[in-house]
């Protein structure tokens, strides 16, 4: 998938809860592990226990989330 913000090419993965407090989110690469987050993201309750389809652009920082 392409960025539509720069259009350049996207990176494949999800985003999912991460920790023993389930609160951190992290991003994940489509063909990794649970141990082979990226990047964290934010402290939130709102993805407990949730597994949701994401596109990550490297260059502009933003990404696109399928529920």
């Amino acid at each position: 998938m392409n960025c539509p913000y720069c259009e350049k090419e996207m990176d494949e993965g999800y985003i999912q809860n991460m920790g023993l407090a389930k609160m951190d989110m992290g991003w994940y690469p489509k063909d990794g592990g649970f141990l082979s987050v990226e990047e964290r993201l934010t402290t939130s309750k709102a993805f407990s226990g949730r597994k949701v389809a994401a596109y990550r652009c490297r260059n502009c920082r933003k990404m696109v989330i399928e529920f």
